[in-house]
């Protein structure tokens, strides 16, 4: 079984976002109706699933739902409150009409829903944007208990900071562009890094890097508490 992912395109079946194909029977089973005249479209996200041992979690634009897709059913599995600022009809209808008018620029006052998500043992690692700037939500798919910070960070290494990330076998991976390591490595966290070890490595990097070299790759082991 193979799972197509819409982000609101109409197609020959109709308006879904989530086409399930069989390729035994070479058929096409529709899942999760959007209304054209109501849903926002063309909102892109850079990635809009993710798998973990036993779940496989969807997100959409402009929706507070994290979908689940488990042994062929598609479930709403949790729902993100916002509260206030969070997206409605009525908010997406005066978004929309705004950004019209002002060629794309965004009122700032709404969060529109996950724009990442990612999986690792029984948490989940979200990412949503406040007022222009990344928000990350940590949460136990047990206990429900959860965490929302502004960085992720590597502590012992001056809380030197990591974007761009992807979880995969418990490992972090984050890459970034060797001219910022460099620049940022040198003049803000190499001062207050605290474990040697690993800060002697990031400067035998640092040393022998060019401004142009390849990304600098991050890999960093999640601990499960």
């Amino acid at each position: 079984i193979f799972y197509f992912v819409s982000n609101y395109f109409p197609s020959p079946i109709g308006h879904y976002n989530l086409f399930e194909f069989d390729p035994v029977n070479n058929k096409f089973i529709p899942h999760l109706p959007f209304d054209p005249d109501t849903d926002y479209l063309n909102w892109t996200l850079n990635r809009y699933s993710s798998t973990g041992s036993e779940d496989t979690f969807l997100i959409y634009s402009l929706n507070d739902t994290i979908y689940n897709i488990k042994d062929r059913k598609i479930i709403a599995q949790y729902r993100v409150n916002f509260s206030k600022r969070g997206k409605t009809d009525a908010a997406v209808r005066k978004e929309r009409e705004y950004m019209e008018q002002t060629n794309g620029r965004s009122t700032k006052s709404f969060i529109y829903g996950l724009e990442y998500l990612q999986q690792f043992g029984n948490k989940v690692l979200a990412t949503y944007v406040d007022n222009y700037y990344f928000r990350y939500l940590l949460f136990d798919k047990t206990s429900m208990e959860f965490n929302v910070f502004e960085d992720i960070t590597i502590g012992t290494l001056g809380g030197f900071t990591l974007f761009n990330y992807s979880i995969s076998d418990n490992l972090l991976i984050s890459f970034r562009e060797t001219s910022t390591v460099k620049n940022t490595w040198t003049n803000v966290f190499r001062k207050n890094a605290t474990d040697e070890q690993w800060a002697k490595k990031i400067d035998d990097i640092i040393d022998s890097a060019q401004q142009d070299d390849n990304l600098v790759i991050f890999l960093c082991k999640i601990k499960e508490e």
